[in-house]
């Protein structure tokens, strides 16, 4: 009885702890007018043409809503469900607001991206209009960002010198992580577990950090057309991931059934 009872909790198990890849589902962009794809675990489970000119920055809740990359050369963006229909709703970039940019985030009210030439951290209204510069980082070449709602931060990716940083709400530096990866990209913060992702120079292969700056894997994506900058998870209210207490009450039941047989 005991032997049956281990193997099946090895079979449960071993499926988890081998599974790679981000454990949310992940949207990128490829470069530019590349297509966006949706990633988990260790595959593309979905993808979709682009509709506007430039599509590279991107922020999720219910909807993808994608912003061009420069003005006035690839300025639209456009809005997607989650399964990829395009909704006939494009963005506009005007001539104020960030200038050249890669990536984008979203805080379920406001969108976020930073330009690349200027380091500066614009917050838009949901509609990517209405652009404001809450604060520059101090250095340029920033290409990625993504939102934290636990301490209502944003982590910023440099290109070329493998740093991420992560800045209060206000601009105040809080940490740095340093990586052995000089071109950071397509930055996301997945909400089920807290932890980061990225490429480096656009490749197909993700990183994953924890916010204390410790790699904890890697995965390479077969099927990416083009560079990848841009990522984000669908902004939600962080919450413990289910796999988490799962295991924990398959720990504690397997320590109960021991005591009794």
């Amino acid at each position: 009885m005991k032997n049956i009872f281990y193997c099946l909790c090895l079979l449960f198990f071993i499926p988890i702890f081998l599974l790679a890849g981000p454990l949310s589902q992940l949207y990128v962009t490829n470069w530019h007018n590349g297509g966006i794809a949706v990633i988990q675990g260790n595959q593309i489970i979905r993808s979709w043409g682009t509709a506007g000119s430039g599509e590279i920055s991107i922020a999720v809740t219910d909807t993808v809503k994608t912003f061009g990359y420069n003005y006035p050369s690839y300025t639209v963006g456009a809005q997607y469900t989650l399964s990829g229909t395009y909704t006939g709703t494009q963005y506009v970039k005007g001539n104020n607001g960030a200038t050249y940019t890669h990536d984008g985030t979203t805080n379920g009210i406001y969108n976020f991206t930073v330009d690349y030439n200027s380091g500066g951290v614009y917050r838009y209204d949901s509609n990517w209009t209405n652009p404001y510069l809450m604060f520059t980082t101090g250095s340029s070449a920033e290409l990625s960002i993504t939102y934290d709602p636990t301490n209502n931060s944003f982590w910023v990716g440099h290109w070329g010198n493998g740093t991420i940083r992560n800045f209060s709400y206000t601009g105040s530096l809080l940490s740095t992580i340093s990586t052995p990866y000089a071109h950071i990209g397509a930055l996301a913060l997945d909400h089920a577990d807290g932890t980061l992702w990225f490429t480096n120079a656009g490749g197909n292969t993700f990183y994953q950090y924890s916010k204390s700056g410790t790699q904890l894997s890697s995965v390479a994506i077969s099927g990416l057309s083009g560079s990848v900058y841009g990522a984000e998870f669908a902004y939600s209210v962080p919450e413990p991931a289910s796999l988490f207490f799962l295991g924990i009450g398959l720990i504690a039941c397997f320590g109960i059934l021991r005591r009794k047989l």
